[in-house]
């Protein structure tokens, strides 16, 4: 039996189609280079992703496996002067991933073959994730990367996203939106910017059966809506002018558990905050505070289907396990200083 420290745990698994890595690290007790015995020591090499092409070019009129180029289940990885080597084959292809708390090694892959050792050499890697659904009908448990993080959390290097990334309870000027038909609802929030008026996505406003939210709730507090108004620019089903104004039927009362945001002045240069909800909870708290660090380039725009002047895009570092939280809809981008408005997501 196994016994688990923080040296020795079990990694957990990669098993999203999608696969947005580019940067991993290999480990093994495996040669130093050619012709040398392996190693006594177990030794981590960090190796960046390397293209399909140039992958199966680099193997051409090789005997090594790439007849017909990189298989879809195959990633190819190098690094100028770090790589696999005799004896490390079989070996874990990992990357880090993050839950509030923690460092989360993550298996993306098995060390398969190269050619060559160091100095820039290709080495070819198998994925894990195409064979989630047979790996798991071996060791008859689920690979799921969030109740993994849970069940090894003790065990795991500790590494708080604070205070770039804060876990909290719902601020002070975030509302959550509510509906009659709890079926039938998207899940948004919006942000107080006066005592009775609530901004929020437009498309929040109307549900699939083209039904408005009815109250809002903030700080336990319950107040009904007396008129949402989206702006006339906007068409269902569109990312443009997706902004609505929502008034309440009663001024909230003023406490220190309440307080409406500022919408910024837009000459200000600044930085952001937006919120996340966590989706399957690791914390009592309800909410977290992920700080962007810089606008997204023309390419992420452009992957992202953003186009129009009115939307900006903003993106992070920060890789958190999927599914461990999502956007707030309609919910607001801060400044770091969680006081001015700058956006609505």
């Amino acid at each position: 039996e196994v016994i688990l420290t923080p040296g020795v745990c079990p990694a957990c698994v990669w098993n999203e189609d999608h696969f947005p890595f580019d940067t991993f690290d290999t480990a093994g007790f495996g040669a130093t280079g050619f012709a040398e015995p392996g190693s006594p020591h177990l030794l981590k090499a960090f190796l960046q992703r390397v293209s399909d092409t140039n992958c199966s070019e680099a193997f051409e009129g090789t005997t090594r496996g790439l007849s017909d180029g990189i298989a879809e289940d195959q990633l190819c990885a190098a690094s100028l002067n770090q790589d696999s080597c005799q004896g490390d084959s079989g070996g874990p292809l990992q990357t880090t991933l993050y839950t509030y708390k923690e460092k989360v090694p993550t298996l993306v892959g098995i060390t398969s073959f190269g050619r060559g050792c160091g100095y820039g050499s290709f080495g070819v890697y198998q994925k894990i994730q195409p064979h989630i659904e047979w790996i798991t009908s071996i060791v008859g448990e689920s690979l799921d990367m969030i109740e993994c993080a849970k069940q090894y959390q003790s065990f795991l290097d500790i590494n708080r996203l604070e205070p770039e990334c804060e876990v909290g309870d719902p601020y002070i000027s975030r509302v959550q939106l509510l509906w009659n038909d709890t079926l039938q609802h998207p899940k948004c929030s919006g942000t107080l910017i006066d005592y009775n008026t609530v901004v929020t996505s437009a498309s929040c406003t109307l549900n699939n059966l083209g039904r408005e939210p009815i109250a809002i709730s903030i700080a336990g507090h319950t107040v009904a809506i007396t008129q949402v108004q989206r702006h006339p620019g906007f068409q269902p089903g569109s990312l443009k002018d997706d902004i609505a104004l929502i008034r309440l039927q009663l001024y909230l009362k003023i406490n220190p558990a309440i307080a409406p945001a500022c919408p910024a002045d837009p000459t200000t240069k600044f930085a952001t905050t937006s919120l996340r909800i966590q989706m399957k909870p690791m914390e009592s708290k309800t909410q977290l505070f992920l700080q962007s660090n810089q606008r997204c380039d023309d390419y992420q725009r452009s992957a992202n289907n953003i186009t129009d002047e009115s939307l900006d895009c903003w993106s992070t570092d920060y890789n958190l396990i999927p599914g461990l939280c999502e956007i707030d809809q309609g919910g607001p981008l801060f400044s770091y200083g969680h006081m001015e408005l700058y956006g609505v997501n």
